[in-house]
């Protein structure tokens, strides 16, 4: 959680995501990007249609709210 997904996490997600027991990506965002979010992780898979079958659908309700730091 809360990471950028960019290439600076690249050996860490390339050996979760195309673990055996990894069954589903589900992508969190925030203000609208899931697309840019979504780019980023393919980029960490070596087979694009295994990567198609994992990464779950865009959901409304996995946007993650930001809190303000006043009320905090």
């Amino acid at each position: 959680m809360g990471h950028s997904c960019g290439l600076s996490d690249r050996t860490m997600f390339k050996e979760i995501f195309e673990h055996e027991k990894c069954k589903s990506v589900r992508l969190f965002h925030y203000n609208g990007d899931f697309h840019d979010k979504a780019i980023n992780v393919s980029k960490h898979f070596s087979n694009k249609g295994h990567m198609r079958k994992l990464i779950v659908d865009r959901k409304e309700s996995d946007a993650f709210p930001q809190l303000n730091k006043s009320t905090v």
